[in-house]
């Protein structure tokens, strides 16, 4: 793993208060927009992380060209993929900031004054533990519907604010002591559902997630809906399932989830993969049951009710969640994506 900290001594010895981690996997335009839109936000006390996750030597040259030109960035190669969870991590125990930022590599920021907003956002709610971004697609300057993360009746109020059960990994923030507090993000996970996860141990603690629309970032993302592969069908599968089991720790419950997402794949074309994902899913199942017998991972009633109302009640019925979130068939476009939506 090699640092490149340049210009250090122009830097203040004071810490950071904002940490910004940006992951890194080749894609360079976007990738180099998306730290210029970082180095460009007028609050003062940040930094930027740039964890590299094993790039070509061409993007790496081009990651090591802008960073000699900033005193508050830090380009960290790994030389390997660990992961959007695994990334993140590093990327968190690397600065000191009280507030840590995550920014997608095919993302910007809306303007210049963003991490202000932040800032307040955290310093008018102590009991904030994560905020969520509202999320843009950068062609079109409307709401990114494939990257809402929450209940869909909710996209209607995409422009309140409101308290939520989850974050979507394209744009967050979260409390340096709360993530530390809740263990970071679980790397087992590699991608997807990591931050559902964290959530999970962050309410647990008995903290809110607030999504918060004047936050916004721009997503470079298209309108167009494609197939999953059959690679990120089986980790979404996989990782969903697991992170239930991991929260409940009760047999029907991980059978009901597990069921749902075997009709799932079925429906859009994925039977064997989902197979292959929920024996995928069993075996991080069966870890975490040796590691935590004494189940201090399990839901608070506290934690269970905050997740009633901020989630469930906004979902619908059994019947309308079956039809919606199950058996509904996706109507896929094959025109190719403008950029591909991978973190890592």
């Amino acid at each position: 793993m090699r640092h490149h900290r340049l210009n250090e001594g122009s830097r203040s010895s004071e810490p950071p208060s904002i940490d910004i981690v940006v992951l890194s996997w080749n894609r360079t335009e976007e990738t180099l927009a998306a730290i210029e839109s970082c180095v460009s936000q007028t609050y003062r006390r940040k930094h930027v992380w740039v964890i590299d996750q094993g790039s070509s030597e061409v993007h790496l040259a081009a990651l090591r060209a802008l960073v000699s030109q900033h005193d508050n960035i830090t380009l960290c190669e790994l030389g390997y993929n660990s992961g959007v969870p695994g990334g993140r991590n590093i990327g968190t125990k690397l600065g000191t900031g009280s507030i840590v930022v995550s920014l997608d590599n095919d993302a910007v920021f809306e303007d210049d004054t963003v991490l202000t907003r932040i800032a307040a956002t955290f310093d008018t709610s102590p009991g904030l533990g994560a905020v969520a971004f509202r999320l843009l697609n950068y062609y079109t300057r409307e709401d990114d519907e494939p990257a809402w993360g929450f209940p869909k009746s909710l996209l209607a109020r995409a422009h309140e604010s409101f308290n939520v059960t989850t974050f979507v990994g394209g744009g967050h923030a979260y409390r340096r002591d709360a993530f530390e507090r809740a263990g970071a993000y679980d790397p087992g996970l590699f991608f997807t559902w990591e931050e559902l996860d964290l959530c999970r141990r962050l309410i647990n603690l008995g903290y809110h997630i607030s999504y918060e629309p004047s936050i916004r970032v721009l997503h470079k993302s298209t309108p167009e809906r494609r197939a999953p592969s059959s690679w990120r069908w089986r980790r979404y599968a996989c990782n969903r399932v697991y992170i239930c089991d991991k929260y409940e720790r009760r047999l029907s419950n991980t059978l009901i989830m597990a069921t749902g997402y075997l009709v799932r794949g079925i429906v859009i074309g994925q039977p064997w993969n989902s197979l292959r994902a929920l024996l995928d899913a069993a075996r991080l199942c069966l870890r975490t049951r040796r590691a935590d017998p004494d189940k201090t991972l399990v839901l608070t009633q506290q934690a269970r009710e905050y997740l009633r109302i901020n989630d469930t009640s906004h979902r619908g019925t059994l019947s309308h969640r079956l039809k919606s979130e199950i058996l509904a068939v996706p109507a896929f476009d094959q025109a190719p994506a403008v950029t591909m939506n991978n973190k890592t």
